[in-house]
């Protein structure tokens, strides 16, 4: 019996809700079935009671510790199907090598392990010093981050893999790549390499070609310039290091560098050959619909923990956040078409294009919560100031600052107003020549303004009580 299978027998009447179930939590007098129960990465169960319980209280109500969430107790990753691993027969895969992936201050934010026999898989540090085997909620970066920006004139390799760009660095070249490979490539690695000279470098098959193209197509517009060098001589799937390894020289790169045809998007040739009318509308929408898709090469497209799918888009200098189905995505869509091709597409094509679009993020792209104006994450509470510029208030324990870009994805809802940039210098007793209360009530008041700005509760409810006119 799987943990989900085990921790669902206790909850008998849960109900489905999108990919998981919604139970009454049993660690408290739950009237509307706030406990989440669903499946995380490894198999493990996850609950989350939307009252506050912990999860330690819920599985103790029904007769289970949380180490019964975990299929392991280490979390291990599960292994890889082999007869032979590295000559044992242990089941177990041994890592081979490890990549770190930073931020911007060299701090580590995940890493990538590569296992032999050949696989990969990702992890991040939890708080107790051991690693959890998934990257939910951690920041999309380039791989090896502080050196593109330590050197922010040198042009840029983009290989497929992390062990090809640490060969390349180790001869002096400054390259970077993503996480996970091929038609992984996202909107987010692209402004890492704004301004920049930038080399894209495929492996020698169909799909390190359609990869590269994908690279180039989120750069378009962002790089400075870039080409695509497909180098000779590789034998079927292989890459960079391959080819150095056979005599390729720094030098003889930079040759087929100098030599190569700059990447230039180029706009589908249409024949001129004479057809019925109903076959050239057909096709002319099939054109727009292709088009459209293309064009979102560096959109996030991804989907919310229900399945819905939703899009990340730069507007003008900011990122937004819509659900596919939105008014406000298509409108960016059309407009975007618009501009590359000064026509305006076919609502059939619009609607071709979303349902690949929509597609896409739930079938390829990551599961990320997106939140309504508050959010919290990793120790810190986010506000959406729901403004033209999408900024957002991080507050934490040192105080509260105001960012352009977030690393919580925010919707917006039509009767949303923006607030206030917020002022520093205030007082908290101004508020007393707005607020009738007496000195013993002030203080619940105050808790219960801040405890309103908590992204979940349990909520305190305020009361108000006084003669007409009173207050």
């Amino acid at each position: 019996m799987t943990p989900v299978e085990r921790l669902l027998a206790k909850f008998p009447d849960a109900k489905k809700s999108g990919k998981g179930r919604l139970a009454r939590c049993p660690a408290h007098e739950d009237q509307r079935a706030s406990l989440s129960i669903g499946e995380g990465d490894n198999g493990r169960a996850l609950v989350k009671c939307h009252a506050g319980c912990e999860a330690k209280a819920i599985c103790a109500a029904v007769g289970l510790t949380v180490l019964d969430l975990r299929p392991t107790a280490d979390m291990l990753p599960m292994p890889i199907k082999s007869k032979s691993m590295d000559g044992t027969t242990n089941g177990k895969p041994r890592i081979e090598a490890t990549y770190e992936y930073q931020n911007e201050a060299g701090e580590l934010l995940f890493q990538v392990v590569r296992f032999m026999p050949k696989d990969f898989r990702q992890r991040k540090r939890k708080a107790d010093g051991n690693w959890e085997w998934n990257v939910k909620g951690v920041r999309v970066v380039a791989y090896r981050l502080p050196e593109l920006l330590a050197e922010p004139t040198a042009t840029i390799f983009v290989p497929e893999g992390e062990k090809d760009v640490d060969r390349l660095r180790s001869l002096g070249l400054v390259a970077t790549c993503n996480a996970g490979g091929v038609s992984k490539w996202k909107a987010e690695h692209a402004e890492y390499l704004r301004g920049r000279r930038v080399i894209i470098l495929p492996d020698n098959d169909d799909a390190g070609r359609n990869h590269a193209q994908q690279v180039a197509q989120s750069l378009a517009g962002i790089a400075a310039s870039m080409c695509i060098v497909e180098l000779p001589g590789l034998s079927p799937k292989g890459d960079v290091s391959d080819w150095l390894d056979t005599g390729g020289t720094v030098e003889s790169l930079q040759l087929l560098v100098a030599t190569a045809e700059e990447w230039k998007p180029t706009a589908r040739e249409h024949s001129s050959q004479t057809r019925p009318a109903d076959d050239e509308e057909k096709e002319t929408k099939l054109s727009q619909a292709t088009i459209i898709v293309q064009l979102t090469a560096d959109t996030d497209k991804f989907h919310n923990p229900d399945g819905d799918a939703f899009a990340r888009f730069k507007v003008g200098d900011h990122y937004e956040v819509a659900p596919m189905r939105s008014r406000n995505f298509r409108r960016w869509l059309a407009r975007r078409f618009y501009v590359a091709s000064e026509k305006a597409p076919s609502s059939q094509a619009q609607q071709d294009a979303t349902s690949v679009l929509e597609g896409q993020a739930i079938f390829d792209g990551a599961e990320r919560q997106v939140h309504l104006r508050l959010a919290e994450h990793g120790g810190k509470i986010y506000v959406d100031l729901c403004n033209d510029k999408w900024q957002v208030v991080e507050v934490d324990a040192n105080g509260w600052r105001v960012i352009e870009e977030s690393p919580i994805y925010f919707r917006r809802a039509k009767a949303m107003l923006s607030l206030p940039i917020p002022a520093t210098g205030g007082d908290i007793t101004e508020l007393r020549s707005f607020a009738n209360v007496n000195d013993d009530d002030w203080p619940l008041l105050l808790a219960w303004l801040v405890a309103a700005m908590r992204p979940s509760g349990p909520y305190p409810v305020l009361a108000v009580h006084g003669e007409h006119g009173s207050a």
